[in-house]
This record gives C-alpha cells, sequence and structure tokens, in this order.
C-alpha cells in the first residue's frame, strides 16, 4: 500500500499539481491509496495522467486561433 509521504512528496505529483488536472489530483492520489495500488502502479497511473495533461495543453494551444 502506499503512503501519503511517498505520493505527496513525488515529483510526478509535484507536476501534475500544475497541469491542467491541479484540481483533480488530491482526490486521484486519495482513490489510489483507498484502492490499495502499489507505489509502481500509483505512479506509472499518475504519470499517465500527467502525459495525457502535457498532451492536452498541447492540443489547446495548436487549437487556438492566433491573437
Amino acid at each position: 500500500m502506499i503512503t501519503d509521504d511517498c505520493l505527496n512528496t513525488s515529483s510526478v505529483v509535484r507536476r501534475l499539481n500544475e497541469g491542467p488536472f491541479c484540481e483533480h489530483i488530491d482526490l486521484l492520489v486519495e482513490e489510489l491509496q483507498l484502492g490499495r495500488y502499489s507505489l509502481v502502479t500509483s505512479h506509472r497511473y499518475l504519470s499517465l495522467a500527467g502525459d495525457f495533461g502535457f498532451w492536452l495543453t498541447g492540443l489547446d494551444q495548436e487549437t487556438m486561433p492566433s491573437r
């Protein structure tokens, strides 16, 4: 089971707290903890969420009209 300290100090979580899903990361971490996911699996899921957020951010910039 993952601990609060391990995930809350994780560089992955810190990066996610600056991305488009920042409002939801604490809930995701809590769900991973309640689901008793391992630290490795939790990091994998959080990293994928970060990659998806990065992709979405890039997509927004590409589809926005220039001013």
